[in-house]
């Protein structure tokens, strides 16, 4: 199996949704660049926003995490960052 995680950012390049949404959303482009400059694979609006979603090495997570408040904050929103993990185990019946 590749692991190439370097290829998500072309993955996350979206040209159907994500252009016509991220002027929707109040310092969107700083935040997703803010992310990728901070170590970020890539980064994109989550479903149908307002929320932005970013991969990023465990290591690079909180410097990412602050960098896209930081973004946001430039254009005058309040945000705050999670750092997830992935779901290991899929979905269990309980």
């Amino acid at each position: 199996m590749y692991q190439k995680p370097e290829y998500l950012k072309l993955g996350l390049d979206d040209v159907i949704h994500v252009p016509y949404r991220l002027n929707l959303i109040p310092g969107a482009s700083d935040v997703i660049r803010n992310a990728e400059r901070a170590g970020a694979y890539g980064a994109t609006i989550s479903g149908s926003g307002p929320t932005i979603i970013a991969f990023a090495p465990a290591d690079r997570a909180e410097k990412v995490g602050i960098a896209m408040v930081n973004g946001f904050a430039a254009a005058h929103i309040t945000s705050r960052y999670l750092v997830l993990d992935f779901d290991h185990n899929g979905i269990m019946a309980v």
